[in-house]
């Protein structure tokens, strides 16, 4: 596996980074809100390419 590849995060990690559930944020990747590539039928996330925050601001 190229370090690249590990250094990819599971969308566990991604859970837990937000503290959301795996649930959210597979609903959050589809909608576009957090980048991601699908790797052998996964996602994976770039840390760099994450937001800083998820949550939405209140209009």
């Amino acid at each position: 596996m190229s370090r690249e590849v590990r250094a990819l995060l599971t969308i566990d990690d991604v859970a837990a980074r937000f503290g959301i559930s795996v649930h959210q944020a597979r609903r959050l990747t589809r909608s576009g809100v957090l980048p991601a590539v699908k790797i052998a039928g996964q996602w994976r996330y770039h840390p760099r390419r994450l937001p800083r925050s998820i949550h939405q601001r209140s209009a």
